[in-house]
């Protein structure tokens, strides 16, 4: 927030490995006004051999940034735990902040008779990636002209496209590589089904990536495992579903693609949920939470 040319705070993003939220506490002890951090993921999965080395170092260096922290906003629950115990942070320091977007940038999709799934992000393992592309195969065989259409790239983004070899489902997937986000949200107009987190682990116990608020406010019905996405906003059977195996999500897959009423129904439910979400109300909060520190 700026008044008159002052700012009154430094507000930064955090993700484990990312040195951004450095030059945040950096910049703000040069101007002496807080900084408040928020934290999408608070860690990622254990790493082995050198890279464990490494991630122990950004671990120091982490924990000493978000000390200096004047608070530190986190999604949920889960991760306001992890900051605590994992980066050794005083609770009072920790707020609970949802991630918002701007929800009028997106479409409520009005193409009827679509067959696209649609995931875009960083493809790491905890994604779940590789269990979508070995549901191609079954969702192939009740209807043909589908297509998986995946946004992004990252880490396990070879392994990905191995599978995709050795199933012999390229007719089926089509991997686009980062893209601007105006195509991204003309990608989601045309999409049928938004997919989220499809493994469930530390990093996405009760998440709530910004892509599937993004997916939601494109009115899409939503797909994720079981004790992934919080409850309230991913409500089985309304906007979407969770699934438990791979059997489930080639079901609920064919079930939203078949049944186009009902997957429109689910779409408009997602985009009334998201509502809560938009950035206008998360950044009243985030205000809020500035207006309340006792400096």
């Amino acid at each position: 927030m700026q008044t008159k040319n002052k700012f009154d705070f430094v507000f930064s993003i955090f993700h484990p490995f990312h040195f951004a939220p450095n030059a945040a506490v950096s910049i703000s002890e040069i101007l002496k006004i807080p900084v408040i951090i928020k934290i999408d993921d608070a860690v990622y999965e254990k790493s082995t051999g050198l890279k464990s080395i490494q991630r122990k170092i950004e671990r120091i260096i982490s924990s000493r940034m978000l000390t200096k922290a004047a608070k530190i906003l986190v999604v949920n629950d889960e991760t306001k735990k992890i900051v605590k115990d994992f980066y050794n942070i005083p609770i009072e320091k920790i707020s609970i902040i949802p991630n918002g977007i701007d929800v009028d940038l997106f479409h409520v999709r009005s193409i009827k008779n679509s067959k696209i799934v649609f995931f875009s992000g960083v493809m790491y393992y905890h994604r779940g990636v590789d269990i979508l592309l070995k549901s191609v195969s079954d969702v192939v065989k009740k209807i043909p002209e589908v297509k998986f259409l995946l946004i992004g790239g990252g880490p396990e983004l070879d392994n990905l496209q191995k599978i995709v070899k050795d199933y012999n489902i390229d007719k089926n997937v089509e991997f686009r590589n980062w893209v601007e986000r105006k195509k991204i949200i003309n990608f989601l107009s045309e999409a049928s089904i938004g997919i989220g987190p499809l493994r469930s682990t530390t990093v996405t116990k009760d998440a709530l990536p910004i892509k599937v608020l993004e997916y939601m406010a494109a009115s899409l019905p939503i797909i994720a495992q079981k004790n992934t996405l919080p409850h309230s906003v991913l409500i089985d059977g309304e906007n979407g579903f969770f699934v438990s195996n791979e059997e489930e999500l080639v079901t609920k897959i064919v079930y939203l693609l078949e049944n186009e009423q009902k997957s429109k129904e689910m779409g408009l439910k997602s985009r009334e949920i998201v509502s809560n979400f938009d950035w206008k109300l998360i950044a009243s909060k985030i205000i809020d939470e500035y207006k309340n520190l006792k400096i």
